[in-house]
Formats: structure tokens, C-alpha cells, sequence
């Protein structure tokens, strides 16, 4: 069985915030609906029209995970003795091994600190994931590059103190496993 060495959760306010924002979208797309004149939505289908029923679809979802998350305190990333393990509104990924993890480092990316996974052959890694997760979890295919890259929203802390907690983890796990195979 799996021991777990790390978890990042996001910050209960954050996933409170985000679950009411997503509620109040959800209820003004569905009174937008219900009150506007045809005139004011276009006739036919519209962009105005799909973008509101795309709300009031998708909006109740994601408010819906994140209630669950709020509730059961679910981490978005988690460090096992078998490797990384990440959550979205999909559900847990395999876990990505030790081995197959270069480093773990912060990262600038469009102008925000992201915590980086550099993965050794990111392309053989991810191959399994669906389109669905690659959507979800994969920022880039190419080797050396951040491969999946997280926020401090996402994760509870900054960047830098997951690189912190998380990079020892890899080294050590990977002498453990070098140590094991001699």
C-alpha cells in the first residue's frame, strides 16, 4: 500500500469562495435566462445563448467539486511512496512514478510563480492520460520545460515551499529505489 508523504490542499477560504462564486454565476446565467428579452439574446442560437447555457451547465459541476473538496478537505497534489499523484474535477490520475520526475522547481509562467514538474520523457509519461486529463493536469509535452505546473491557489502554499518540500522527497525516493535495485 501507498504511504502518503505529502499533500497540498487549497485554503478552505479559497475553495468557500470559489464554491459561492460559481453558485452566484450559476444563479445570474440561469436569471439572465429566464428574464431577458428574445430581443436582448438574439434569435436563434447565439453566442449570447450558448455562453449562458454553458454557464448554467457547467457552473453547478465545478460548484458541486468544489463543495466535495471544501467538505473532505481534498488535496489537488499529493506525494506518495509511489510518486505524484494529482486530483481535478475528473478525479485522481495514476501515479506519476519517482523515476519518471526530473525535479520539481518554481517557475514564472505568464507573469505567476507556478510550482514546475519536469518530467524525463514526458511524452512516454503522459501517453496513457486521456485528452480530458492531459487537458487538465499537462501544461507542455516537451522535455524540460515545467510539464505540469501548479499555482499557490491550487496548492495552499507558495510555489517555493512546495519545490522545498517536494524536491527532497524525489531525491530520496529515487536513492531508496537506486538502493533496492543493487
Amino acid at each position: 500500500m501507498s504511504q502518503i508523504l505529502a499533500r497540498f490542499v487549497p485554503h478552505r477560504g479559497l475553495t468557500a469562495g470559489m464554491f459561492a462564486g460559481l453558485v452566484l454565476f450559476a444563479i445570474a446565467a440561469v436569471l439572465a435566462l429566464m428574464n431577458a428579452d428574445a430581443a436582448d439574446l438574439g434569435e436563434g442560437v447565439t453566442i449570447v445563448r450558448i455562453s449562458l447555457w454553458t454557464i448554467v451547465v457547467l457552473c453547478p459541476v465545478f460548484a458541486i467539486d468544489q463543495f466535495f473538496r471544501l467538505v473532505r478537505g481534498s488535496p489537488t497534489l499529493v506525494a506518495t511512496s509511489d510518486g505524484i499523484v494529482m486530483r481535478s474535477i475528473l478525479g485522481f490520475t495514476d501515479p506519476i512514478p519517482w523515476a519518471e520526475i526530473d525535479e520539481f522547481a518554481p517557475v514564472v509562467i505568464s507573469k505567476k510563480l507556478c510550482l514546475g514538474i519536469f518530467l524525463t520523457d514526458p511524452r512516454r509519461t503522459l501517453a496513457d492520460y486521456s485528452m480530458m486529463m492531459r487537458f487538465m493536469h499537462v501544461r507542455a509535452h516537451d522535455p524540460g520545460e515545467a510539464n505540469i505546473a501548479y499555482r499557490w491557489i491550487h496548492l495552499g502554499r507558495s510555489p517555493v515551499e512546495a519545490a522545498e518540500v517536494l524536491q527532497p522527497i524525489l531525491e530520496q525516493q529515487k536513492g531508496t529505489r537506486q538502493k533496492n535495485s543493487l
